[in-house]
């Protein structure tokens, strides 16, 4: 799930699929129209450190790329199932003893199968899941 665009001059890295050769880093130059300038109209336009040609890429390879949306330092990651939302309200149910109770939680970047927790959670807490 997408939850943020890149940006212009974000960085990006192209694999080559199947074949040994070295990842090509580079950065985003622009994007078309609402997310950039789009003055390449509706295709993403990327400038990469090195050509690929002297790396050994051939006109018709596959590629991946990849491109860094976010990041954030010191953050937890949980299964999605184990973070439940109401009414725009992301939060948790920690374990504490014999006892559980409801933690309101700042979420991140969210993933099918998982989900960041910025705020709201140490290291070390007990999360109970469904």
């Amino acid at each position: 799930m997408l939850q943020t665009m890149p940006a212009v001059r974000s960085p990006v890295s192209v694999a080559a699929v199947g074949r040994d050769i070295p990842t090509l880093p580079g950065v985003i130059q622009n994007l078309p129209y609402p997310y950039g300038a789009g003055a390449t109209g509706n295709a993403v336009q990327i400038t990469l450190e090195k050509s690929p040609a002297d790396l050994g890429y051939q006109v018709g390879d596959m590629v991946n790329l990849s491109i860094l949306l976010e990041q954030h330092a010191n953050t937890l990651w949980l299964p999605a199932q184990a973070v439940r939302q109401f009414e725009g309200r992301y939060f948790v149910i920690v374990q504490e003893g014999d006892a559980q109770r409801r933690v309101d939680v700042k979420v991140g970047i969210i993933e099918p199968d998982r989900i960041e927790i910025i705020e709201g959670l140490a290291e070390g807490q007990v999360v109970v899941a469904p």
